[in-house]
């Protein structure tokens, strides 16, 4: 399907192009998630369960009722590059993940501090659930405190 919008200029046009994939072997699980060999994830890693309860819960809370969010979860990224942490939301169906925290590049074990992260995760939520099919337009800004302890 490809929708374009009149424009009121003729120098600015837009278009938008959805694809819907109807193969049923694929599920939003298995979009593009990398799988490290270990499988490590916040269900069983205590750092990324830190992590989870720490940052990315109290963000993702503030932006999403309990009925919007199907999944959530945390993964360490396989070598090559092992250290980063990826974040994989499903919301109404709909699947977002990013690389939430990058390995320092000097293979340095130094971390940007977690308000950078929450800041930035906030940032791309915010982006995402406007353009969800359940929230389409929603302008929705995070609202959160991190956990003291």
């Amino acid at each position: 399907m490809e929708v374009s919008r009149p424009s009121t200029s003729p120098a600015y046009r837009s278009t938008l192009r959805i694809v819907f994939d109807d193969d049923p072997t694929r599920s939003a699980h298995a979009i593009g998630w990398p799988t490290p060999p270990t499988g490590d994830t916040d269900a069983i890693d205590p750092v990324l369960a830190e992590l989870r309860r720490r940052v990315v819960d109290p963000v993702v809370a503030s932006l999403f009722s309990p009925d919007e969010l199907d999944e959530l979860a945390l993964q360490w990224e396989s070598p090559p590059c092992s250290g980063n942490v990826w974040i994989r939301l499903v919301a109404g169906g709909e699947p977002f993940e990013a690389t939430l925290i990058h390995r320092a590049v000097d293979g340095s074990d130094e971390r940007e501090p977690v308000e950078a992260v929450e800041a930035r995760l906030a940032d791309w939520l915010e982006d995402f659930v406007c353009e969800t099919e359940f929230a389409w337009g929603q302008h929705r800004i995070a609202h959160y405190e991190l956990p003291l302890d």
